[in-house]
């Protein structure tokens, strides 16, 4: 496995819960300006930053949405099979 290091860029799958969290995040309004974009399903994968390592593979993940906002993903932890609310390194090209 490579090495995770805060900074690095992984991909993050969503369940429906954080699926869920962002389109409650999108519906609030702070200081007039309520956040935007496309919806995010179940299974969808988006690139995410690591902002913490727990030791292990268990990592707190920002990641970046198709849209005006981000979501902040904790207690992260890794799957080679890419199921939901896990991380895994991106695909080569």
């Amino acid at each position: 496995m490579n090495e995770l290091t805060i900074g690095r860029i992984v991909w993050f799958v969503f369940d429906q819960s954080s699926a869920d969290d962002v389109a409650r995040q999108r519906q609030t309004v702070i200081s007039g300006h309520q956040e935007t974009g496309n919806t995010v399903m179940v299974g969808d994968i988006y690139p995410a930053m690591i902002v913490r390592i727990f030791g292990g593979t268990t990592i707190n993940v920002k990641v970046m949405l198709d849209g005006t906002d981000t979501y902040w993903a904790t207690s992260v932890p890794y799957s080679d099979a890419k199921g939901p609310r896990t991380w895994h390194w991106p695909d080569r090209a």
